[in-house]
């Protein structure tokens, strides 16, 4: 009976051992991810002005096309004119991360020490728009960005057909 007591206490310490160790695994967890984020802000800015810079080229791109598809007469795909909006939309938001007013003073230096949660906050704000840059950017891959305009081209076979002599009903 004793030794059952004995063993019962012990597996009640090795529970709470337990508990502890999952408690610690979590903290752990989760003060890695903040001292990642402040590691990684200088890696972070750089490949967001990157993929930045690859998706105003792609902008640029596609509005040449859609500009010479209008001047051809062709209608431009609903699907084109909304990537080319989002895509204005997430270079804006990706420029206010970049353009952050105290940008300048996140960096180490002899004489301040920097705001590690601003820092923090600009790091994986920029980690995030990364991800949402390469998604536009991934989707604004198009085949083509214009179709024919239905109604001017019918128009343009009724005359046909009728100038050759054929009776065209209407």
């Amino acid at each position: 009976m004793l030794c059952m007591k004995l063993v019962g206490k012990a597996s009640t310490e090795i529970r709470r051992m337990g508990v502890v160790c999952v408690a610690a695994g979590i903290a752990d967890s989760w003060l890695e991810r903040r001292v990642i984020y402040l590691q990684s802000y200088g890696n972070n800015i750089k490949k967001l002005e990157d993929e930045v810079k690859k998706l105003e080229e792609a902008r640029g791109r596609i509005k040449h096309l859609v500009d010479a598809e209008e001047r051809n007469g062709y209608e431009i795909l609903v699907g084109v004119r909304d990537w080319l909006i989002l895509a204005e939309q997430v270079i804006d938001e990706a420029n206010h991360v970049l353009e952050d007013p105290n940008h300048a003073k996140l960096g180490f230096s002899m004489c301040n020490f920097p705001n590690l949660r601003h820092r923090h906050r600009v790091s994986k704000e920029a980690f995030y728009t990364i991800g949402r840059v390469a998604y536009v950017l991934e989707s604004g891959k198009f085949d083509r960005v214009g179709s024919y305009n239905n109604s001017s081209r019918n128009c343009k076979n009724i005359g046909d057909a009728s100038s050759r002599g054929h009776n065209v009903p209407g």
